[in-house]
């Protein structure tokens, strides 16, 4: 027996479920690593504010845009200097500024030394393009690198040669699992009710008429009864 237009939905509805079962977990194990990993690191950040004393320009750093396909890349390594006063009031020159918690997580800290000193880059790009790489950088120096200027940032208390433009906030981390955990929950509700719906429409199959064949509707019809008139009646 061929499949109905009916039967088509309900086999559609299932395979979305499935997806958004298997996807939602996903998109949260990703969120989690591309916000979590950086909000735990600088959730000691406090909020202060950064005057820039001087622009290091360190060098070319080589990089990997793409693991999977070998692409390489080299950008220009810039370290912005920045000085910034404490909760406590304390002044705290010398420090280091990064541009956000992703890259001051994933790639702030080069695996490379120069003078004995780990090489520290206050912003990182690496798409593929030269060109694109350098000019990301310099747009970057030129909107936060100027001698004396001055702009909200936050430092690190447990480390003050750190300072942060950008940091993941708790509302941040909270929207960005938000959607994903409702879409997995919604999901996991919609494959109860089909689970229950499909086993429903089973046992009602094997109780009405204990084989497996779809019911007529005639078949569950209750008999017309017939009257019979004998010739008496008139």
């Amino acid at each position: 027996m061929g499949c109905t237009k009916k039967q088509a939905c309900w086999l559609v509805l299932v395979i979305l479920d499935v997806i958004f079962l298997i996807g939602s977990p996903i998109t949260i194990i990703a969120i989690g690593w591309a916000l979590g990993k950086p909000y735990h690191t600088t959730r000691h950040f406090s909020a202060t504010n950064c005057t820039v004393q001087k622009v290091v320009k360190v060098g070319q750093i080589a990089c990997h845009c793409d693991r999977w396909h070998g692409c390489t890349s080299h950008y220009p390594c810039v370290e912005i200097v920045v000085a910034y006063v404490t909760d406590s009031g304390k002044i705290v020159p010398n420090a280091t500024l990064f541009d956000d918690a992703h890259n001051f997580v994933h790639y702030g800290y080069l695996p490379v030394t120069y003078d004995k000193e780990a090489i520290k880059c206050s912003t990182y790009s690496c798409d593929g393009s030269v060109i694109h790489d350098a000019d990301n950088v310099a747009t970057f120096v030129r909107a936060h690198g100027r001698l004396g200027q001055s702009y909200p940032c936050f430092y690190n208390q447990e480390n003050q040669s750190e300072a942060l433009l950008r940091k993941v906030s708790t509302t941040a981390l909270a929207l960005g699992l938000l959607f994903p955990l409702l879409c997995f929950i919604g999901a996991l509700l919609l494959f109860i009710f089909l689970y229950h719906r499909i086993l429903m429409r089973r046992g009602e199959k094997v109780l009405c008429l204990g084989r497996t064949y779809e019911i007529e509707p005639n078949e569950l019809s209750p008999p017309v009864p017939v009257i019979t008139l004998s010739e008496s009646t008139f």
